[in-house]
């Protein structure tokens, strides 16, 4: 495979050149420095080597960002990739899910997830990858393996409407929180990343105290989950509507996200924006100083338990921190938000 770098002339000149002409220091020193590095190859004329190069370029990149984790000195980085099918590896996946502890942003476009599937040949690791990817954007496509897995996550019926701020559920502008005793709400499609199995045993602890306690599970779960022991005290509710999705938030005591890993979590501006009260962890993408949610590490269940008795046990906090968190979600608007991405940029 690597025969092409000895054999061509000018491959050679250009990719192992004499140590003394060397001029690229790897990736430790490119990374220390903050400088940025380029592969700009024509992959109509150097399909195979194109593939090759990037994929060894960009393997030890992305093992040169873990490796500050055992350091102690992490310099915040970016991976940006067209036609990211051209060049995803099955590695892929565990890097995306560990490289936001390293502090490196992943930007990648590719055709579609069918695209993926063909370069990878493995249907499981394309998911895994197309999981970890936290923030996605979709555009006209005729795949149906990426138009069904954008359905899955955003719903049909949203799929048409025209959305001017953050997310859809995102700017209700009438305060009209009235919350129904005992009843806790989680959201989302990935019970892996977003820590469903941390709200489960929270939930048969605070079911020894609040028998009646209504821990509702929303979004594409699969059915496995149910028949779990673990997961026996909490009632999965499904998809809904984004009505109906409305007026759980309006009407739970809280919502728990202790999630694992997020870009910007959309789900939280939406509770937000109806008044309930969140519980989360660091990891949710949201403004530590400013957004007034319950912070909790990760994977710590006595902390989701000791924050939910907190609000079932005293209704006043719960009515101040859901007014909080409305009038806060009263200010994102899609300047907010473009001025927040820019300012990450810039951090870099």
């Amino acid at each position: 495979m690597t025969n092409v770098f000895i054999s061509d002339f000018d491959i050679q000149n250009t990719f192992s050149p004499p140590k003394k002409e060397a001029n690229f220091p790897g990736f430790y020193e490119v990374i220390k420095s903050g400088k940025i590095v380029v592969l700009n190859m024509n992959i109509a004329v150097y399909k195979n080597l194109s593939k090759l190069v990037a994929a060894y370029l960009k393997l030890d990149f992305q093992a040169e960002v873990l490796a500050q984790l055992s350091t102690g000195f992490i310099k915040p980085s970016a991976f940006i990739c067209d036609e990211f099918h051209e060049y995803v590896t099955s590695t892929d996946s565990e890097f995306f899910a560990q490289s936001r502890e390293a502090k490196c942003m992943n930007i990648v476009a590719t055709q579609s997830y069918t695209s993926l599937l063909n370069s990878l040949k493995d249907q499981y690791a394309v998911k895994a990858i197309v999981q970890n990817l936290i923030n996605k954007l979709w555009y006209r496509t005729d795949d149906t393996f990426t138009i069904e897995d954008a359905q899955k996550q955003i719903g049909k019926e949203d799929k048409t409407k025209t959305s001017k701020s953050i997310s859809e559920n995102a700017q209700e502008t009438n305060y009209n929180y009235r919350p129904i005793k005992h009843k806790i709400i989680w959201v989302g499609n990935d019970p892996v990343r977003k820590g469903l199995i941390y709200c489960a045993k929270a939930a048969t602890i605070l079911k020894q105290k609040y028998t009646d306690l209504d821990f509702r599970i929303i979004g594409s779960i699969d059915n496995k989950y149910k028949d779990i022991a673990v997961f026996k005290d909490l009632n999965f509710i499904g998809t809904l509507t984004s009505s109906e999705l409305k007026e759980e938030y309006r009407t739970a005591e809280a919502y728990v996200f202790p999630t694992l890993s997020e870009g910007f979590a959309g789900t939280v501006i939406e509770a937000a924006s109806c008044g309930c009260p969140i519980i989360t962890t660091e990891c949710a993408g949201t403004d530590l100083e400013a957004f007034p949610a319950i912070y909790i590490p990760i994977q710590d269940v006595n902390a989701i338990v000791d924050s939910v008795t907190s609000i079932l046990e005293n209704s006043k906090y719960r009515d101040q921190l859901s007014l909080k968190t409305f009038q806060y979600s009263q200010a994102l608007t899609p300047e907010t938000y473009e001025k927040r991405l820019i300012s990450i940029f810039k951090s870099i």
